[in-house]
């Protein structure tokens, strides 16, 4: 859904057209998920250490990617809307704010439970995440 909303985005969108034929968008794509996936669990591989918590870092991890699948899960929804034609730009990215915003919330629970760190800690963990995963957006998009 992510990479048809930015086909449709550049306008890329043909009918009969493959999903898949433009390899750029593709690879572009797959670095942006693959870089917001990294940011969290390596935030708090950074926090485990200074906190000396490291023996959680492992059962982190592996609630961050069951997170990542759900946290995809709903923003593909804004995404699919604005690509089928349903959405208007401005409404899908109201929803998208609206899903990140769940999204942060979820991360801030992983962090708080998984690592028993204090909620403050949780929630620098959660807003660093974001305002990382924004800024290599920027940087790609």
């Amino acid at each position: 859904a992510w990479l048809a909303s930015e086909r449709a985005s550049l306008g890329l969108i043909a009918p009969g057209a493959s999903l898949f034929e433009d390899g750029s968008i593709l690879a572009q794509t797959a670095l942006d998920f693959a870089a917001l996936w990294l940011t969290l669990p390596m935030l708090a591989f950074v926090l485990a250490t200074r906190l000396n918590i490291r023996d959680k870092i492992i059962p982190f991890v592996i609630v961050c990617n069951w997170g990542s699948v759900i946290a995809a899960s709903m923003l593909a929804v804004p995404a699919t809307l604005f690509a089928i034609g349903w959405a208007t730009p401005a409404l899908s990215a109201f929803f998208a704010v609206c899903a990140t915003i769940i999204i942060m919330q979820m991360r801030w629970f992983m962090a708080r439970i998984t690592l028993g760190v204090t909620a403050s800690a949780a929630f620098a963990l959660a807003i660093t995440d974001g305002l990382i995963g924004l800024g290599l957006l920027r940087l790609v998009v």
